[in-house]
């Protein structure tokens, strides 16, 4: 179940030879380690949709993960480029840790929502839980650039 989407960013670390320049074309995202979710996954889906639909080459070099403890990791120790939501990184864009790189990712978007096996029905406490997200997610601030 979907319960909002947000805008999915391309960031490096800060001094990375990428997040000094002003322009930059997609095409040359691909020179570098990019770090994605697996292949298959819906956000990998949108993030492959949009190269393809600003005529960018998939990565040659291509880091898969889904710990974000990895992946902030790997992203102080290497020259990667990182595709990922903005609410994940906001703190470390925020702080100066990592930048956004000067591309327009507004229509690259990631579902965020929740999971429930289809046959089973959710306990009480499952059910409490998901009814609290809900109401958690309706006075959330999803602000327009995210």
């Amino acid at each position: 179940e979907e319960l909002y989407s947000e805008r999915l960013v391309i960031v490096a670390r800060k001094g990375h030879p990428l997040a000094k320049l002003r322009r930059l074309k997609l095409s040359q995202i691909t020179d570098f380690p990019c770090v994605l979710p697996h292949y298959g996954s819906i956000i990998r889906e949108e993030i492959d949709r949009f190269l393809i639909a600003h005529g960018a080459q998939l990565p040659r070099d291509i880091v898969e993960a889904t710990s974000i403890a990895f992946e902030r990791s790997y992203m102080s120790a290497v020259s990667a480029v990182w595709f990922v939501a903005h609410g994940i990184v906001a703190l470390d864009l925020k702080q100066g840790q990592l930048v956004e790189l000067p591309l327009d990712t507004s229509t690259m978007r990631g579902p965020v929502g929740i999971s429930v096996r289809s046959a089973l029905n959710p306990s009480r406490t499952s059910a409490a839980l998901i009814r609290i997200i809900h109401e958690s997610v309706r006075n959330l601030p999803i602000l327009e650039h995210n």
